[in-house]
């Protein structure tokens, strides 16, 4: 496809955990028009070997470096999928990102299932903490929709989650 040069017109969207990402793969994508590489990154520092086990942040950070060197027709962005091993210290990656990605989108989603790993599940007085730790991206355009979402899942009430078990 590269070759014959159909690669220019051919915009590609994916996923990746960025670990076995290498300077190959950069100049391969670079022959392409552009698209969406959503980078699947769920914790910062030694937390993201528990979460995602085996992953390295090491290798993550080699792989969201290497993303850098992607011409302006790409879009990168990080999707975090928040669950209830994460939630609690979410705000380092989310500072970290904004720190040092700056031209990097963030994204999340919930983990739905299995149920015991739900963010909302956190007690009471954790959620309370995460809000005040969320609350600190208030000055952070970047972070602001993602901390807003995250401290209404926070808020939830066991009542509501109460109506959603009985629902799902």
């Amino acid at each position: 496809i590269s070759e014959k040069g159909f690669s220019k017109k051919i915009k590609i969207h994916t996923f990746s955990n960025v670990t076995l990402i290498n300077q190959n793969h950069m100049d391969i994508l670079n022959n392409y028009k552009g698209g969406n590489f959503k980078a699947s990154i769920d914790a910062f520092g030694e937390e993201l070997y528990y979460v995602r086990y085996p992953t390295k942040w090491n290798q993550v950070l080699r792989g969201l470096d290497l993303l850098k060197n992607l011409h302006e027709g790409w879009r990168v962005s990080v999707k975090i999928t928040i669950s209830l091993y994460n939630i609690y210290n979410i705000d380092n990656l989310l500072d970290y990102l904004s720190s040092n990605y700056t031209n990097f989108g963030i994204e999340f989603s919930c983990i739905n299932s299995p149920k015991f790993m739900r963010p909302e599940l956190l007690p009471e007085k954790l959620k309370r903490v995460v809000v005040k730790k969320l609350e600190n991206f208030s000055n952070n355009a970047r972070c602001i929709p993602v901390a807003k979402q995250l401290i209404a899942l926070m808020e939830t009430s066991e009542g509501e989650l109460a109506d959603r078990s009985r629902m799902s």
